[in-house]
């Protein structure tokens, strides 16, 4: 899964953490979302018609966490809609590309209005010694709207979506002999059931032990395992003809919408309880 959107799904669930004070870490930069970035900062937009302006709000996450919980936040949560609907150009698509894959957001919940913080990534410095190359920036692009209503997501259902798609992907992949595909839709069902299933992925820390319900962690650590979407070598790199073509465009596109809506519902259910 792209670093991208697991910083996103990461940021809602240690900041609700950080609200009930489940932990003292520190996000940046020992969280494994920020291994790749120099820089992650927070900025507002001054809307003036004339000359908008950005001011700077945050240099960081955790300075982000207490200005946030300082202006009275109750909590945090993650949406995303769609960038690019049309076939041709689908999010799925486009995911591997920098600002690809439709609009990651982080919202931050008030009393009575919350506000919307979107990433954008930009290249630093590509020989940096560490690696570190990525400059992240979170801009607020809604604030001061109404709390919109939030509903409870039944997580089981999804675990049943997810196993349903994962399971058609993977004889799909098989029967093509793409076996490397196949074995990672397997690891994410093997997921779905793992009593430890953050243990199983790369971005173990994507949740601060004991926030989350045990099916929330897998639905997350599916959603890792199962991620084949990207650029070159990836699954949307493969090609099919006729009606097998048809079958794999709409085994992927049920896929890519499975895996974001459980991640997202999955990453909300630390509200649960806080609000």
């Amino acid at each position: 899964m792209q670093g991208s959107i697991v910083q996103v799904l990461s940021l809602a669930i240690h900041g609700n953490a950080a609200l009930r004070g489940w932990t003292n870490a520190s996000f940046f930069s020992d969280n494994s979302s920020c291994k790749f970035c120099k820089s992650i900062s927070f900025i507002l937009l001054e809307p003036d018609p004339k000359q908008p302006s950005e001011v700077n709000f945050s240099n960081n996450p955790d300075e982000w966490f207490a200005r946030q919980a300082a202006r009275g936040a109750a909590g945090y949560r993650v949406s995303w809609e769609p960038r690019h609907p049309g076939p041709k150009a689908s999010d799925r698509m486009l995911v591997g590309l920098v600002g690809g894959g439709g609009h990651w957001r982080l919202e931050t919940l008030f009393a009575d209005s919350f506000e919307s913080w979107e990433p954008c990534w930009r290249v630093g410095d590509q020989k940096d010694r560490v690696r570190q190359i990525w400059l992240v920036t979170y801009t607020r692009v809604v604030w001061n709207r109404p709390v919109p209503a939030l509903r409870r997501a039944i997580l089981e259902a999804h675990v049943q979506d997810v196993q349903k798609v994962l399971t058609q992907a993977s004889a799909f992949a098989r029967r093509h002999q793409l076996i490397s595909f196949a074995e990672c839709f397997e690891r994410g069902l093997a997921c779905l059931s793992s009593g430890d299933p953050l243990a199983e992925v790369f971005h173990k820390d994507i949740a601060p032990a004991g926030v989350l319900p045990l099916v929330a962690e897998r639905l997350l650590a599916a959603a890792q395992a199962a991620w084949v979407f990207g650029g070159m070598g990836s699954w949307n790199d493969v090609v099919f003809q006729g009606a097998e073509h048809e079958e794999y465009e709409h085994l992927s596109e049920r896929l890519y919408h499975c895996l974001n809506q459980a991640a997202i519902d999955a990453a909300n259910a630390s509200l649960e309880g806080h609000l």
